[in-house]
């Protein structure tokens, strides 16, 4: 009797198992989502004041993904013209803040290259011509804790 229900049991524990576990349906192919991947805009940016170049990749992985974040075709440019600031005007400052934006509504993607308690600006008349080369415009002006080269690219 004994050996008889413990059967009964095993025999319903495996159809039950196998009943719910088995599934009939196709598989679903799933559109990539804005969720599937670590690198996400924030990621970029947090990082983009001391390592440029990895946000700039991270940026170029979420596209790649589907993220649209209105810099393509910007990413060279702005690699450059990172090189360029500071390797040139703004390497004797620091600490400096460097921080890429992207205004969806606009369209404008900026690079901010500020350093805190500067009083005027750190471009020389050469270098604000050949910036004025490669972006569509230098901005320079004060801040209350320093000073800000803004470059729309």
């Amino acid at each position: 009797m004994k050996k008889t229900l413990h059967l009964i049991l095993l025999v319903a524990v495996l159809a039950l198992t196998v009943g719910c576990t088995s599934s009939d349906k196709p598989a679903e192919n799933r559109q990539p989502q804005p969720t599937d991947t670590v690198y996400t805009q924030q990621a970029a940016m947090s990082i983009y004041g001391y390592q440029p170049k990895r946000a700039l990749q991270i940026i170029d992985s979420a596209v790649i993904v589907g993220h649209k974040y209105g810099i393509d075709g910007k990413q060279e440019t702005a690699e450059r013209l990172t090189d360029q600031m500071l390797g040139g005007p703004m390497a004797q400052y620091r600490p400096i803040t460097v921080r890429i934006t992207h205004s969806e509504q606009s369209g404008v993607t900026a690079l901010d290259f500020m350093v805190e308690q500067m009083q005027a600006t750190p471009l020389s008349n050469a270098h604000r011509a050949a910036l004025s080369n490669e972006c569509r415009q230098v901005i320079e002006e004060p801040t209350k804790r320093g000073f800000r080269v803004k470059l729309i690219i």
